[in-house]
């Protein structure tokens, strides 16, 4: 038997204390948990979609792209640009 078996059976009274001790904070602390089903959560970034029907993806880039990009370099505080020009 460990050592620590054996003290915890020699000292009853004490690993009762310390359970009633650790029980008692957890039904405080379970009422001041902050859950929420669906939380608000703030990204820092923003998606454009640009659909251009029956264009290729160059058309798309040369026409739509290129002149977004350009717009949104001028406003304060965009860090990166990424962009995707694609069929469909």
């Amino acid at each position: 038997m460990s050592w620590l078996s054996r003290f915890s059976l020699a000292q009853r009274a004490l690993i009762g204390l310390i359970s009633i001790v650790a029980l008692v904070f957890g039904v405080i602390a379970i009422p001041q948990l902050k859950q929420q089903l669906l939380p608000t959560i703030e990204l820092p970034m923003v998606s454009v979609l640009a659909p251009y029907q029956g264009a290729s993806p160059d058309v798309v880039e040369k026409q739509v792209v290129e002149p977004l990009e350009n717009s949104l370099k001028a406003v304060d505080g965009v860090e990166s640009i990424t962009s995707t020009a694609s069929e469909g």
